[in-house]
This record gives C-alpha cells, sequence and structure tokens, in this order.
C-alpha cells in the first residue's frame, strides 16, 4: 500500500482493463528480493521515489495461485508518472475513502484494512 511522508493519503489505482480501485502491487524478478522489487516498482509504474518500506503481512490469492506480499510504502509526493499501458488512473486518498472505494472481499480490502489500522499507530 502506498502512502505519502505523513501518512495521510494512501495512492489507489485503476488498471487499464478494470474500472475497480486496487492497491498498487507488482511481481517481483527472478533473483530479487521483494525489498528490491519495491522501489523499482513503484518507480515504473508511478515515476515515485521509495523513502520507507515496512513489511506488514502476507496472504495466500488462491485465483493466481501466489503469495501476496502487504507492505507500507512511503513514497515523496510529487507528480505521478503513470505507466500508462498498464494504469489508467492513480488518485490519492483519504484511508477513509480508500477503503470505501476498494473492492469489497478482496485481498485488497484486507490488506488495506490491516494497513489503515497501522497507520493510526504511525509506523
Amino acid at each position: 500500500m502506498v502512502t505519502n511522508r505523513t501518512q495521510d493519503k494512501i495512492l489507489l489505482a485503476k488498471h487499464v482493463e478494470d474500472d475497480d480501485f486496487i492497491l498498487f502491487a507488482g511481481y517481483i524478478k527472478k533473483g530479487e528480493s521483494a525489498e528490491k522489487a519495491i522501489p523499482r516498482e513503484i518507480k515504473e509504474e508511478l515515476g515515485l521515489d521509495v523513502v520507507k518500506a515496512k513489511y506488514m503481512s502476507s496472504r495466500y490469492h488462491a485465483k493466481k495461485d501466489v503469495l501476496m506480499l502487504n507492505f507500507i510504502v512511503i513514497v515523496e509526493e510529487k507528480p505521478i508518472k503513470l505507466q500508462e499501458q498498464e494504469i489508467a488512473e492513480a488518485r490519492w486518498c483519504s484511508p477513509e475513502e480508500a477503503l470505501e472505494l476498494i473492492r469489497k472481499g478482496t485481498t485488497a480490502e484486507y490488506f488495506l484494512t490491516h494497513a489503515v489500522r497501522e497507520l493510526k499507530k504511525k509506523i
């Protein structure tokens, strides 16, 4: 989950082939750690620099047969440069608005709910 330095905004995305808002996600390349993949994916998809990333939790995603890792990722809040082949829209939201916009019953909702709880503690 991508947030700003003050952790009062969460960045949601819409993929080009979907109308639902989701959390930003990426894939780890062969030989790459999650810690290396995070800044690479954020830079590729958004053109933003990662300040800090903190591991939160994991959850198995049966439909895709993958283990999803959830991190709170703090970025510099500056103009976003979308990777338009994948991302149709990116929107900064309050945590409450993000919880309203995210599709219910999804892994994204599970991770977001967890992360918002942590943000209230200020990582």
